[in-house]
């Protein structure tokens, strides 16, 4: 607890004249402030979209499992490729009537007013 009070002291300081905190610029975040620096083996855009490929890169050999991941899942029973966009909607969830239950889930909650959240309601 001490060490936060002392840390904290680096960060306020109270004028006689001027009510308030006064910020210190602390080292710690003067290098917070920093830009982020370009990564020094980093290279910029290429000139060309040719660039040089290992020979053991070139001759590489698919294993079994590879070959099988890289195959495409296959589609869902029952899906449709040219299906509707528009789902259909059947005559009795057309002719449904809500419960009390459900009208009374559905109305919106009252809004906090001052009077209630002065008093800790």
């Amino acid at each position: 607890m001490l060490g936060q009070v002392q840390d904290n002291q680096q960060f306020k300081r109270h004028t006689s004249e001027r009510r308030g905190t006064v910020p210190v610029l602390t080292p710690r975040l003067e290098e917070l402030a920093k830009c982020k620096t370009v990564h020094p083996r980093y290279k910029a855009d290429r000139p060309t979209a040719e660039w040089f490929v290992t020979e053991a890169a070139l001759r590489a050999q698919a294993s079994p499992r590879l070959k099988e991941l890289a195959r495409p899942r296959p589609c869902p029973a029952g899906w449709e490729f040219h299906r509707s966009p528009y789902s259909v909607v059947t005559q009795a969830a057309k002719n449904a009537v809500a419960s009390e239950r459900l009208l009374a889930l559905a109305k919106p909650r009252p809004q906090a007013t001052e009077a209630n959240t002065k008093s800790g309601k």
